[in-house]
């Protein structure tokens, strides 16, 4: 009974087997079995590089997949290469594709840059030969032995190009007499930018409007990137006609063999013209520019800007703290915003405020117990839901509570000192009534940071945002 039952269930496997094959025949025959390397295939086919950028001096890797053949059944031949292109190595692989097939791939490398096709390859297959073209390439000089290049880019769009031997792209540029010319400093095909460095020239008025901290790094990393670095952007406005010397700007940069390279262009030379209306207008320096020529007082520098008194720094930090601890939230931060604005102060950054951190928190522990519940239930899809949804809120928790829990204040005199020293020269730096972090403190010295700027400052010249702190600064 029991090898009658065995024969049965053998005679069943047998027939599963041969619908299976009857099946593939049907569906897959034309991929599996009945597919071959046609002529009209073989035409299709063409070497190409697997890289997207090449450059010289490197092995560079070509590939050509021939579908429906094994290693057996075709052969290959290089044809002579051109004097300054060597064949590296070649090899055959197994293509793991659905159609099947080998995939031949050699290795080429180029002494010099430019654009090349190389001869076709040479495809014998059932006694036929078949020639196979290469994807024409471009080869770029290897990174190693690129210069850095600095690059001015003007509102105009037109762009100045050099590197540390010559200009490489020389643009007509050309300014009006009390005009500004504006225009961005970039480095390009450089690992590092260490520093820039620029002259102040006579004749003209040179501001440097943007700069990016120093030691900036490629995008690309320590891997070969043509992708521009912004370092600066300066402003130059000439007060005297006729061919005026260029700002020098020195860029100290790294290249990719590893060498410091100091890129700067001297002694060039802009047309500076004047027009009609200029003529009748313009008589002397002080016509262009006259608050160059007039005696400004202590605080004329920030004349144009309401002043902020010690009051007002004292209203900010009570409205900041109404921002962070109070339930209308939103409200409180239009209030506390609206009044900066109408003293000048356009702080973007907000006060955290310890209620929505709350709601936050119980949201996250209901999320925590509900995952829970619908493990418990074996609710697979809605758990693995919440579960998700949960540790989501948590990240975004730990983040809020990381910022809410920083310290910062209402700065009321902006004077900060590289060291928390009185007998140290204070340099006005901040702007009364400004958001400052708090990162140190040392006695009655704090250290603060305020956008790129960070420096000691004692503890009566700013105003913590916070209840539980009492106010020091003696007003």
């Amino acid at each position: 009974m029991e090898k009658f039952k065995f024969c049965s269930g053998r005679k069943f496997i047998s027939r599963l087997l041969k619908i299976f094959f009857l099946l593939n025949l049907i569906f897959f025959g034309n991929y599996g079995f009945s597919q071959n390397l046609t002529s009209r295939i073989i035409k299709t086919l063409s070497v190409v590089p697997q890289d997207s950028e090449l450059y010289t001096d490197t092995d560079i890797l070509f590939s050509l997949e021939v579908p429906y053949v094994s290693s057996n059944e075709i052969s290959y031949d290089i044809q002579k290469l051109p004097e300054k292109v060597h064949f590296k190595s070649a090899r055959q692989n197994q293509s793991y594709s659905k159609n099947g097939g080998v995939v031949i791939e050699l290795w080429f490398s180029f002494d010099e840059e430019g654009f090349y096709r190389l001869p076709s390859l040479l495809l014998k297959y059932r006694g036929r030969n078949y020639s196979i073209a290469f994807k024409g390439i471009t080869i770029l000089p290897h990174p190693k032995k690129i210069l850095p290049r600095v690059i001015y880019e003007f509102e105009n769009g037109e762009k100045l190009i050099f590197n540390k031997n010559k200009i490489i792209s020389n643009a007509k540029i050309s300014s009006s007499l009390g005009k500004p010319l504006v225009f961005s400093v970039y480095v390009q095909y450089a690992l590092q930018v260490l520093s820039v460095n620029s002259t102040v020239l006579k004749n003209a008025v040179f501001s440097e409007l943007e700069k990016i901290d120093s030691f900036v790094e490629n995008p690309g990393g320590s891997s070969f990137s043509s992708e521009k670095i912004p370092v600066a952007k300066f402003s130059w406005i000439p007060i005297s006609k006729g061919l005026q010397v260029f700002p020098e700007i020195v860029v100290s940069a790294v290249s990719y063999s590893g060498e410091r390279q100091d890129i700067s262009l001297s002694d060039f030379e802009i047309l500076v013209k004047e027009t009609q209306n200029e003529k009748k207008n313009i008589k002397t320096y002080a016509d262009v520019f006259p608050y160059a020529f007039v005696e400004l007082s202590e605080d004329s520098e920030n004349s144009g800007k309401p002043s902020v008194s010690v009051s007002d720094c004292k209203k900010i930090a009570s409205l900041r703290i109404n921002e962070k601890y109070s339930h209308i939230w939103q409200e409180e931060k239009k209030i506390r915003r609206e009044f900066e604005e109408s003293l000048g102060i356009y702080n973007g950054i907000s006060e955290k405020n310890v209620n929505v951190f709350a709601f936050c928190s119980c949201f996250t522990l209901l999320l925590f117990l509900l995952s829970l519940f619908f493990i418990i239930k074996k609710r697979i899809f809605v758990s693995v839901a919440l579960v998700f949804a949960f540790f989501a809120f948590s990240a975004f928790s730990f983040n809020y509570a990381f910022h809410l829990t920083e310290k910062s204040a209402v700065i009321i005199n902006g004077k900060i000192r590289n060291v928390p020293e009185v007998s140290v020269e204070a340099i006005p730096s901040v702007a009364n009534g400004s958001r400052v972090k708090v990162l140190q403190e040392a006695g009655n010295w704090v250290f603060i940071e305020f956008e790129n700027i960070s420096g000691w400052t004692p503890r009566e010249n700013i105003i913590f945002i916070d209840k539980t702190e009492s106010f020091n600064a003696s007003l």
